[in-house]
């Protein structure tokens, strides 16, 4: 937050978001090793809340309570964030002569600098 702060176009357009999940999560298993065919069931809160705690608990079993490094694992991780625009998109568009797609190119930019460490 302190970057898009720092930055004149995106100080004030830029917010954090909540995702939520919906409920009932759907979990899907393979029957056997050497079969084709899937399980599947829909889960219920305390449910999901059973099997997050067991994907939790693998991840810290395989990375030895994070003393393993994991160095050739893909990590996928979702931020939500919005972009508020002060007027109507015509109204930035015509009265403003702004193109509201290169401020949400700034934002972007903006973001995987922080996300990446200073590389875009």
């Amino acid at each position: 937050e302190n970057t898009f702060e720092s930055d004149d176009v995106t100080a004030d357009a830029v917010h954090s978001c909540i995702i939520k999940t919906s409920i009932p999560w759907k979990l899907s298993k393979r029957g056997a090793i050497d079969g084709d065919d899937t399980i599947a069931h829909e889960l219920q809160e305390e449910e999901i809340k059973s099997e997050t705690s067991r994907a939790l608990d693998l991840l810290d079993l395989l990375s030895r309570s994070g003393t393993l490094s994991l160095s050739h694992v893909d990590h996928h991780v979702i931020m939500g964030k919005s972009h508020w625009f002060e007027h109507s998109i015509m109204e930035t568009l015509v009265q403003q002569n702004l193109n509201p797609l290169s401020c949400l190119g700034r934002s972007a930019v903006i973001f995987s600098e922080t996300l990446q460490k200073g590389l875009p």
